[in-house]
């Protein structure tokens, strides 16, 4: 740490100062930032927010506070307030009693429409909100509330969870906060001030320092630590369990420029489509602790493992590390990789693949994989300043890779720009994104981009669509606009487009496909333009009154706010993109990535643009790659290659051809011979990974199995059985989607929700039974909803039918749904039961226990939404045998804890271990004793129980445990969460129930369990006698057990370490169930 000679007056700290600090004053400085405008607006800017700053800097208070609500997408602590402008638009709609179709109301929901708010507003939610407000705040001239305040509101708001609290929050800040006041609320409750001046600006007026230590740190409450601006650090590092920003790849739009700034030898890697994570790992006794973060410091640990026992990821990495390394810092991209077509998939199938590896463990079709290409930390020091080379040799020694977990991104080497050709040219023949060009020269600098930096001296990105050569023009009619935002706002800045479909029949007219969105591209002259030559052809679009030539997804994320009243008004634009990719928000199924604007072409007619014939045969046959200058480029190339063989970089591109993806490559069916109709009328889609697995085929014949064993086989069955087989799903003709795997394709096909997506198990079952079978639960993987109607009026919520006879297997497998349904209606209402909790709860220890913040401080929630197969069978039981009862189910809603043990046995979960056990009771970690059971299972182990849970010898109690287990109950050796009976020894006074020294008479016994149970708000639980479990066996049902519970009458505490005495009391005790 360096000092100037300058030394700062030393200031007393004044920690309260935020509660002092007015909220008016800093929403005036942010006010003045914002309005100002001209030539030295960007000095003046700094100089008012500077002065800011030094007047509370002056007063020794904590800036935290005020820096977290200036830079509120920085503020970590407060992720997310679950409101955009549309919801808190509805919310103000409702504090403020506006009537719903009121012109107020209609200005605040349709805000970017200049026809719906006040012209000079449109597109800025604040501004229009500030309108609304004007008229009716009763705060006038300046309010009383201070920082703290505003942030005491906000922390409330961050953790509401319902639109009611959420709505009591905006009144406060209605009651007590002027309209401007209300305005930068809302911007920071929507995360975007927009004061034109950047945060990097922002935190190095707060100190010069301010950059690279959030960089280093991504903590806003650290960097307003450094409150002398005089006190330089001279070195900022990153430490191990802090989230930094890791470094950044820098665009170039030209290989030579690529080439010239690494100066020499450099590395190409492939540019990966996953999601950028840095991890953190350290040794402990247990094994090691993990930490995972995003590049924006979202924690992702709760994913992917914060220990060596659990996560998506943790568990199955663990063991790779060498003995060596004690802790390490990695950054990497984490990717989905599917386990059934061997491919890695888009980024939209991370979450999917992470929830589907924690539910299922090694058998998910879906895992995670972390392909790592840069160490930063290892073993207490850091590595950010040694080049990139000595940090690979050193990656190369941190851990064993292991195909599909953790992997090393490999890289070549170049130092022309034809080797940067080639390896373009390479991944784009693998569907890849592009290359990153790295120099091994480089240090790494958290947050810089490779190139900014003399230090970092270069991390460079390359991908197609910023290469000239690499992209085609596409001819489009433009059909819909979106109006903008901010400095847009008020004006239609981006547009959609569509592609033209014939119609079959000549005399129905065509229609037009929704295909993609442009907003780039173009710059303000030819949005004039554009603006000019649509003038009076706009109408505002309708989802539900869509006009029969538009064909757009009524539930799409992309929507216009305005359509052409009709195709033969609308304009064409040329548009530049370099592929086609699937899309499930568009009325073709497909769109261009990243489409720029190129020109408006006024020589072109309808019938000149892009039509879905000529999409399918891209799509055929170039995989959808809009590439043909480099195409024609390649021919030149390999021409030459002919006359001069000494081109290396020309073989290579003459030997490169554009295929389809033998995954995505349609069938060839020309020698499959036709046998019958069985799916005459049908069109159906094949995904790539479909197949019915062989366990689930074992029952089948053999060749019937091998009619469905993968994609080619189902493709070539419908064809040989009368059905038509197409590679990609159209909204119009595809009758079903058949896939057996949720992969991102069948995400995009639910979101869009046109198609029906059906197990291959349904061809199985069509090909046994010899006819087209209807579609039933028990087939489909995703649903429409007009086959959700129709499965309400045959089958029950189960998927059984009401007229077709069940089988053992189809038996077997509604089985399976209605454990399905069961824990997943289970698990929203504990989700929900967990959200209510949140708002007035916090954890106190890692079982699920929590601690109430009212006046009964003694009381312990625990949650007991849990269920298991045993469940289930008792349902049926209930169901379908309630007229004729049977003894062996009599219990099997039993879960009891029969006490013939030595010591009271209780579960960590009700004896949290921060509290003291009472005499004669034992605290039992039922993961320690392995007795963990999802399965609900007797745990029970005798082995185990004869070291650690010695039992009262010749007990009576015995039988008792016998004659549950007979009926079918569950016998537990503690009392937990989800134990329904405590079953005691009445008559253990007599000397039946001989105890040992350490425990007391029945009484006291009965008393101890009480006092156990008293404190715990739990599912009910009754403590009876053996005589209960007689008598319920006597006459052959469940008998009430209030005239069976035990109490005492009389006496002290249980706990106290006397004995109280008392009176044992069977039946009438009052509260004697818990």
């Amino acid at each position: 740490m360096s000092q100037s000679r300058q030394k700062q007056p030393d200031i007393k700290p004044d920690p309260d100062f935020a509660s002092r600090a007015s909220f008016f004053e800093l929403c005036k400085c942010l006010q003045n930032i914002l309005l100002k405008r001209g030539k030295n607006a960007g000095s003046v800017r700094k100089e008012k927010l500077a002065e800011y700053m030094k007047e509370w800097r002056s007063t020794g208070g904590d800036f935290h506070p005020a820096l977290r609500l200036m830079l509120p997408h920085l503020d970590k602590a407060r992720s997310s307030y679950g409101m955009k402008e549309k919801m808190l638009a509805k919310a103000y709609i409702e504090v403020l009693g506006l009537a719903p179709n009121s012109p107020d109301a209609d200005s605040l929901l349709n805000y970017k429409n200049p026809a719906k708010s006040i012209q000079a507003t449109a597109g800025d939610f604040p501004g229009v909100l500030y309108h609304v407000l004007k008229g009716r705040s009763s705060v006038e001239g300046r309010s009383t509330v201070s920082v703290a305040d505003v942030n005491e509101q906000l922390e409330l708001l961050n953790s509401s969870q319902d639109k009611d609290e959420r709505k009591e929050i905006l009144q406060w800040f209605f009651k007590n906060c002027t309209p401007m006041e209300q305005t930068w609320i809302a911007r920071i409750i929507l995360k975007e001030l927009k004061l034109g001046i950047s945060e990097k600006t922002i935190l190095n007026l707060w100190h010069p320092d301010g950059v690279e230590k959030f960089n280093v740190c991504n903590d806003l409450a650290i960097v307003a630590k450094l409150k002398d601006p005089h006190l330089r650090n001279d070195h900022l590092d990153i430490g191990l369990f802090k989230p930094f920003t890791p470094m950044a790849s820098q665009r170039v739009d030209s290989l030579a420029e690529a080439v010239r700034k690494m100066g020499g030898t450099f590395w190409i890697e492939t540019k990966l489509d996953g999601e950028r994570i840095e991890m953190h790992m350290r040794r402990s006794a247990a094994g090691a602790n993990f930490e995972w973060y995003s590049r924006r410091a979202t924690d992702y640990t709760a994913h992917y493992g914060d220990s060596n026992s659990e996560g998506a990821l943790a568990p199955y990495i663990f063991g790779l590390f060498k003995p060596a390394v004690q802790s390490v810092i990695l950054d990497g991209e984490m990717m989905a990789y599917n386990t059934e077509t061997g491919i890695y998939e888009a980024f939209g199938s991370l979450k999917t693949a992470s929830k589907e590896v924690i539910k299922l463990g090694s058998g998910a079709n879906l895992r995670v994989c972390y392909v790592v290409f840069d160490i930063v930390h290892l073993n207490g020091k850091s590595l950010i300043n040694e080049p990139l080379s000595i940090r690979y040799e050193c990656l190369k020694s941190v851990f064993e890779e292991k195909k599909t977990y953790l992997e090393i991104n490999p890289h070549s080497e170049g130092n022309t720009v034809a080797d940067l050709h080639a390896a373009i040219d390479l991944r784009l023949t693998h569907h890849e994104e592009g290359i990153v060009v790295k120099n091994p020269r480089s240090v790494y600098y958290p947050a810089k981009k490779g190139g900014q930096s003399e230090k970092a001296l270069g991390w460079l990105k390359i991908k197609p669509d910023y290469l000239d050569g690499y992209a085609d023009d596409v001819d489009v009619l433009l059909v819909g606009g979106v109006f903008g935002e901010g400095n847009r706002g008020g004006v239609l800045a981006s547009f959609m487009c569509a592609v033209k479909e014939e119609s079959t029949d000549p005399e129905k007219p065509a229609q037009w496909l929704s295909f993609c969105k442009f907003g780039s591209g173009y710059k303000w002259d030819q949005l004039e333009s554009i603006a000019r030559q649509s003038e009076g052809i706009w109408r505002k679009y309708d989802p539900k009154k869509c006009p029969s030539w538009f064909v757009h997804p009524k539930n799409s994320k992309e929507r216009p706010d305005m359509l052409v009243v009709s195709p033969d008004k609308a304009i064409v634009v040329q548009l530049k993109a370099f592929q086609i990719v699937t899309s499930d928000v568009y009325g073709a199924g497909w769109t261009l990535r990243f489409p720029t604007f190129s020109r408006i072409r006024t020589d072109k007619d309808l019938d000149s643009t892009l039509s879905m014939s000529g999409l399918e045969r891209i799509i055929q046959d170039s995989a959808g790659r809009l590439q043909t200058k480099r195409k024609a480029a390649h021919a030149t190339t390999a021409a030459a290659a002919a006359e001069d063989v000494k081109t290396t970089v020309a073989r290579r591109m003459k030997s490169a051809a554009v295929k389809v993806g033998a995954l995505h490559r349609a069938v060839d069916t020309s020698a499959v011979t036709k046998m019958d109709d069985l799916f005459r009328g049908l069109e159906m889609s094949i995904l790539p990974g479909a197949g019915v697995r062989p366990s689930e085929a074992a029952t089948y014949p053999l060749e019937i199995r091998a009619a469905c064993a993968d994609r080619q086989a189902i493709w070539q069955t419908v064809k040989r059985h009368g059905g038509n087989v197409v590679a990609n799903a159209s909204p119009k003709t595809t009758s079903m989607v058949i896939a057996d795997q949720f992969t991102s394709s069948v995400s995009n096909l639910k979101n869009a929700g046109t198609h029906d997506v059906v197990k291959s198990r349904f061809i199985l079952d069509c090909l046994t039974m010899k006819r087209l079978l209807p579609l039933a639960p028990r087939y489909m993987i995703c649903t429409t909803d007009n086959t959700r109607e129709k499965f309400k009026e045959t089958v029950d919520k189960f998927g059984d039918s009401y007229t077709d006879d069940v089988g053992v297997a189809t038996l077997k497998e509604l089985f399976a749904l209605m454990d399905d349904h069961s824990s997943s209606g289970t698990g929203t209402d504990a989700a929900s039961a967990a959200t209510r909790t949140k708002k007035r709860k916090r954890k106190s220890d890692d079982r699920g226990t929590f601690e109430d913040d009212d006046d009964d401080d003694n009381v312990i929630i625990v949650d007991t939404t849990h269920r298991t197969r045993r469940d289930t069978i008792a349902e049926i039981d209930e169901r379908y045998f309630s007229m004729t009862p049977h003894e062996g189910g009599l219990f099997r809603r039993v879960r009891a804890y029969v006490d013939r043990y030595v010591d009271l046995r209780v579960d960590t979960q009700l004896l949290p271990s921060g509290e003291q056990v009472p005499l004669g009771t034992v605290r039992v970690d039922r993961a320690a004793e392995g007795s963990e059971n999802e399965n609900d299972t007797d745990d029970e182990d005798p082995a185990l129980l004869a070291t650690q849970a010695p039992l009262v010898p010749d007990s009576a109690l015995d039988l008792t445990v016998l004659q549950i287990r007979a009926r079918g109950g569950l016998v537990t050796s503690r009392i937990d969460a989800r134990t329904t009976h405590v079953i005691l020894d009445e008559d253990g006074e007599t000397g039946r129930c001989r105890r040992g020294p350490s425990q007391r008479s029945v009484v006291e016994r009965t008393k101890l369990v009480h006092a156990v149970l008293s404190r715990r708000r739990t599912a009910r639980k009754h403590v009876v006698g053996r005589a209960w479990v007689e008598r319920c066996i006597e006459v052959g049902r469940m008998v009430v057990e209030k005239e069976w519970e035990l109490g005492v009458v009389g006496g002290g505490s249980a706990s106290d370490g006397e004995d109280g005495g008392g009176i044992l009391v069977v039946g009438g005790v009052g509260k004697a169930s818990y």
